[in-house]
């Protein structure tokens, strides 16, 4: 549990490999192996919803730093500490701080997501598959 996401994620991924090479039939291998999968994607989905409320809670700094600055935005999240946010939140699944995008008519601030790879602030599709390679964003366009 004190284990960045990644890394606990991996770890649950070893011990259900773990127990599949014993190739154990009990009853109790098969409940710890399926135990083992419903957790990594707890972690997973807690580390997502960690994810939106810190990219909403990046926006709404951002959006009072625009309302001091001729409706501008910075050119970085950087601008933001320490006036508008006590420092910059930290993507669950990287440890790194969230990443920021200014777009020709707005920005995107977005964490890696569970596929743990940056993929440049895409928003999920509403058809998305598990396999989609996609950040979870939180996006404002004018």
């Amino acid at each position: 549990m004190r284990l960045p996401v990644k890394e606990q994620i991996n770890e649950l991924q070893r011990l259900e490999s773990e127990a599949k090479k014993e190739n154990l039939n009990s009853t109790m291998a098969l409940k710890l192996i399926d135990g083992v999968r419903n957790y990594s994607e707890l972690v997973s989905r807690d580390a997502g919803v960690i994810a939106h409320l810190r990219t909403a809670q990046v926006a709404l700094a951002l959006e009072r730093w625009r309302l001091t600055h001729n409706g501008n935005v910075p050119d970085s999240l950087a601008g933001l500490a320490p006036n508008f946010l006590p420092a910059i939140p930290i993507d669950p699944f990287d440890d790194q701080p969230l990443r920021y995008k200014k777009l020709a008519r707005g920005y995107v601030v977005y964490s890696i997501g569970p596929n743990f790879t940056d993929d440049g602030g895409k928003e999920k599709p509403a058809d998305a598959k598990d396999t989609d390679h996609y950040d979870i964003t939180f996006t404002v366009e004018r």
